[in-house]
């Protein structure tokens, strides 16, 4: 594959950077000695201690190497100017085993002549606040820094400075740091060196050459908008959740304080809201010197959110002085998703940012509250889902030494790592199995046989520490175990809910533990060990069937959870997979198409319904917007993804503040299912030295397309679904083969590397739903919340050039009553030889929205123009397209039928946005007192019921000749929508010249839909005969 020179060169220059600025080179030997402050520390703000050292360097510089590692965070400088570009140095690892150093080159700092180097500490994870319920000092109470600098001068000779008690120092402008906390910054204090240090011996032997991936700046967001809450708070949204801080540009006078707080919602009112976080201030201070203009940001913290709080300014808040800087890992992205869908879309940026957030120095479950630890289990169920979007191979092999370390001699593994908990928060099943599933993970997408092999003792002692702990029956009924963690519970709990016993999960996940080290073991050529250890296999497996399957193939918990891992684990026989299967789709159905799984079972949910035949279940999950589900949140404004499934319940208010992450990437796991199958991007071969392109078509999505980057090179997908012809195009890079499944084909095509395209075909047993808009580019949206869509209902008597209606169900501008209006309607005129489409039109909210009273108008437009558009795709006369609506959705029928002159729609092609004749059924007409239907007005103009506002959407008064035909059913005896409305506009049309008829029932109530019961007149049948009876069929 051939590199644009430019792009190679800006490879070539990002990897120097990281090599100068932040190497892995060790130090050859340690010259330098451990120095901490020789005065009394203020031990209740703790600031940050600043340490310094003057030399003169007299001759010319041919090369300058910083070796240096502190306890606590370091920020060097050389004459002012930083050392390298990462923070939170020197990392987070088990300090007491394995501290690392970073070396930096730093000969473009220095200068012929005096040179000072400075290094500022900070608390850290070393003896700051970590974790909950105010832990600190965890590894001690003294900061200490160790820093050396070797110097190499062009005539060859060399000079060494080094940490030592000519050192000096003492105190500067930080005044506090803590991560849960903050950072307090006093401008008017200068860095003061004139104490004298103190000599300390620490020793060198847990030291290492750094093989963190180091955390660096990257997004820089600017304000959304600036808000005045109802309790009157000055807030900033930046309209992403995030970690990072906030730089900011300040002006005000000597000793001004500004105080700037962080948070990742608003309540239910609008008001900032913090108690989520617990006892973490997340509060960034900051005291003015008086400067005409003073910039700040922290150095030793970092914060979780979307708003910040400004309390202290004095005067307005200026947008253009407040940025929020997103700091995480500094991974190289390797993957990319976009489909049809873009509440999907959402996801996976949410999915992408939840991962950023969270994989700093290590992957924590959290970036904002007073925790953000590395729960292991959390990482495990993410690993897959984050292989994809980022190469966190050196990341997890940084990360997962620590893992083993913190294993204990038994062979449990901690719940956290670094553990920072205790010596008894080990061993949970699914939580303490990241010793088999990440370095088995890390092999398969990456080749990685060096995890494999330095982690091996770790997944073996894992494996045995389960097996020394078996029963009589060969179960791993022992310990505490989190179990399916955040399950689905129902607030009308009968006591048969989503409750999964947590030693049912044990056996399955030490089963696939196990697993994973035979294979590891037949990798390695331990074929000893692979033997013996599937034997153990069998023997786990034939206890799991004895003690947790009925006679018929049901499981004694009965739930999602159990379905799903005992067939990804394949703990079953053969003969009952497909019935268990069957059991697990039955239980979905019984909660209405919404999964109840947690941690532990939602990774593997999507993966188990398409194996065994149930793509199209799959799909109903992943596209399923209420609660819960994976795309409830997305609706809810959600820009990364939650802990909990209701973290904001569908009344507004919140879950628990104990615990209410709205950045915790656990759930974001479906992202693996979204590659592997919407894409069908597969490993063949371990690091895809060979490829499997199998991707499924499903669930309304009309096109998909992707990539992954493999070290061999781009790896992508891209299908697209004209009606049932699907075109796929695939790319595979050098030195690669792949198997490609063309959707339709019941072998695959085998390929080598470049480009192919395909034809394929599929049968779609749903209803094909459309996308109004591509590219998250929808009309006056605040944010994406809701997605206009039309769903497909194609003729089932096709025939060249169909007419289409369009339908628009009621629900006086707050819902749409599909199930009642619209879908009945679309499949009578499907029946009858007519292709109906079903338009979810987006409903006015002015907090999700700008100018929401021509919002549906707008979107009812784009749907005619996107069907005269694509009119070919759907054999469809593009001269005979009908618009039908209920209720409200008759009020904005009526108004697409009188004000098609005017939009705000862009249309290139010109394309005619006058439907060719509109049905209305039982409608709301008339905005005037009188007349009116109270609901649908308010919720479409209100507040503002201007006598103008209330004129231009009374669609009465505009009627002339060139209104569309129209055909009118009402209910005499309506007692929601007044049967005048229909009288008024029947009178104007008629008026006007217009093709009309009206069908009047003496009975129907309001809200009858398709059929009213009321009646032996069926107004679908006469609508249609008025259709046909007028050419347009």
């Amino acid at each position: 594959m051939k590199m644009k020179p430019i792009r190679l060169i800006a490879i070539l220059a990002l990897l120097s950077c990281y090599q100068i600025c932040f190497s892995q080179e060790p130090v050859s030997s340690w010259k330098a000695k451990w120095i901490k402050i020789g005065y009394t520390e203020d031990t209740i703000s703790r600031p940050s201690q600043y340490f310094g050292k003057d030399f003169n360097s007299g001759k010319k510089i041919k090369s300058a190497k910083l070796y240096i590692t502190s306890h606590g965070f370091y920020e060097a400088s050389i004459n002012g100017q930083k050392v390298g570009d990462a923070f939170f140095t020197p990392g987070w690892t088990q300090y007491t085993k394995r501290l690392q150093y970073q070396s930096y080159d730093v000969a473009p700092l220095l200068k012929k002549g005096d040179n000072r180097l400075t290094v500022v500490l900070g608390d850290g994870w070393y003896r700051g606040y970590v974790g909950y319920e105010g832990m600190k000092n965890i590894y001690g109470t003294d900061l200490a820094l160790l820093a050396q600098l070797d110097i190499t001068y062009a005539d060859g000779k060399t000079s060494l400075i080094t940490s030592d008690e000519s050192w000096k120092c003492g105190e500067g402008s930080i005044r506090s740091n803590s991560i849960n906390h903050g950072e307090t910054i006093d401008a008017n204090k200068d860095i003061n060196l004139s104490q004298q240090v103190a000599v300390v011996d620490y020793g060198f032997k847990n030291l290492e050459p750094s093989t963190a991936v180091p955390v660096r700046r990257h997004e820089s967001f600017k304000p959304l908008k600036v808000i005045t809450t109802p309790k009157g708070e000055k807030v900033i949204d930046f309209g992403q959740n995030l970690v990072g801080w906030v730089k900011v540009n300040l002006h005000g006078n000597k000793g001004d304080t500004v105080r700037i707080q962080h948070a990742e919602v608003l309540d239910k009112a609008g008001n900032f809201y913090t108690e989520n976080l617990r006892n973490a201030k997340t509060t960034a201070t900051y005291i003015l010197s008086g400067k005409p203009s003073e910039s700040f940001e922290p150095h030793f913290t970092y914060f979780g959110f979307r708003y910040v709080k400004i309390s202290g300014l004095k005067g307005e808040i200026n947008p253009a002085d407040f940025s929020a800087e997103a700091l995480y890992a500094d991974m190289r992205p390797t993957g990319s998703f976009e489909c049809s869908n873009l509440l999907l879309n959402q996801l996976q940026k949410n999915i992408i940012w939840g991962q950023k957030g969270n994989f700093l120095v290590i992957p924590t479950d959290c970036p904002q509250r007073d925790e953000r630890l590395g729960w292991v289990g959390d990482a495990q169920v993410f690993a897959r889902t984050s292989a994809f979007n980022f190469d966190v191979n050196p990341f997890f092999s940084h990360w997962m030494k620590d893992v083993a370390i913190d294993q204990r001699k038994d062979g449990a593994v901690a719940f956290v790592s670094p553990n920072v908990l205790d010596d008894t928060a080990v061993g949970s099943s699914g939580w303490s199995d990241v010793a088999t599933i990440i370095p088995w993970t890390m092999y398969e997408v990456y080749g990685n046989r060096t995890i494999l092999s330095d982690q091996y003792a770790s997944m073996k002692g894992w494996v045995d520490y389960m097996a020394s702990h078996m029963d009589k029956k060969d179960l791993f009924h022992y310990g505490f175990h989190f179990g399916d963690w955040l399950s689905y519970r129902s607030p009308d709990d009968d006591g048969s809910d989503a409750i999964t016993d947590k030693y049912e999960i044990a056996q399955c996940f030490f089963a696939y533990s196990t697993q994973l080290l035979i294979n590891a073991a037949k990798v390695l050529g331990k074929s000893e060990d692979a033997e013996n250890y599937n034997k153990l296999l069998s023997r786990i497996k034939a206890a799991y069937v004895k003690e947790y399957m009925t006679s018929s193939g049901r499981l004694m918990s009965n739930t999602q959870t159990a379905y799903v891992l005992a067939l990804q684990f394949d703990m079953l026989p053969e003969q009952n997979r497909a019935d268990a299967a069957k059991y697990l789709v039955e239980d979905i159905r019984r909660y209405k198409d919404h999964l109840t799984t947690g941690f532990l079972g939602t990774p593997y949910l999507c993966h188990v319904l398409s194996r065994f035949g149930y793509s199209d279940v799959a799909y109903t999950l992943l596209t399923q917007d209420t609660y819960p589900s994976w795309l409830y949140p997305v609706k809810m404004g959600a820009t990364t993804i939650w802990e909990r499934w209701d973290g904001i319940k569908t009344d507004g208010t919140f879950q628990t503040t104990r615990m209410n992450s709205f950045n915790h990437y656990a759930y974001g796991a479906i992202g693996d299912w979204m590659y592997q199958n919407v894409l069908g991007i597969q490993i063949g071969e371990a690091g895809y030295k060979k490829i499997i392109i199998k991707p499924i078509i499903g669930r309304g999505l009309s096109w998909a397309k992707g990539s992954y980057l493999s070290a061999n090179g781009k790896i992508s997908s891209s299908w697209k679904l004209t009606g049932n012809i699907v075109d796929l195009e695939v790319e595979i890079p050098s030195g690669t083969s792949a198997e490609v499944w063309v959707p339709g084909a019941s072998k695959p095509v085998k390929v080598g590397p470049g480009r192919h395209q395909f034809k394929g075909s599929y049968n779609n047993p749903e209803h094909q739903k459309v996308s109004l808009y591509e590219n998250n580019k929808i009309p006056f949206a605040k944010e994406i919340s809701e997605l206009p869509t039309l769903t497909v209902f194609p003729s089932t008597k096709p025939s060249k050039k169909n007419v289409a209606v369009i339908v628009c169900s009621g629900g006086s501008y707050f819902g749409r009553a599909n199930s009642v209006e619209g879908t009945p309607a679309c499949q009578k005129l499907a029946a009858e030889g007519i292709t109906a489409f079903l338009l979810d039109y987006r409903v006015p909210n002015s907090e999700r929205m700008n100018r929401k009273e021509i919002v549906p108008l707008t979107d009812a437009q784009r749907a005619i123009q996107y069907i005269r558009e694509h009119a070919g795709e759907y054999d469809i006369d593009p001269n005979k397209i009908g618009i039908m609506g209920f209720s409200a959705g008759g009020h904005l029928v009526s108004t697409v039928g009188t004000h098609f002159k005017n939009t705000e729609l862009a249309n290139p092609l010109n394309t005619s946005l006058r439907p060719d004749f509109m049905v209305l059924v039982y409608p709301v007409i008339s905005f005037s007192n009188a007349l009116t239907h109270i609901d649908s007005r308010n919720n479409l103009i209100g507040p503002d019921l201007s006598a103008e506002k209330i004129r231009e959407f009374s669609n009465e008064l505009h009627v002339d000749k060139q209104t569309v035909p129209a055909y009118i059913v009402h209910g005499k005896n309506d007692s929601a929508v007044k049967f005048a409305n229909s009288e008024v506009f029947y009178d104007a049309l008629k008026k006007g010249g217009v093709k009309t008829e009206f069908l009047k029932y003496e009975k129907g109530e309001h809200g009858f839909g398709a059929f009213n019961k009321d009646s032996n007149i069926r107004w679908m049948d006469e609508c249609i005969k008025w259709i046909k009876a007028n050419k347009w069929k």
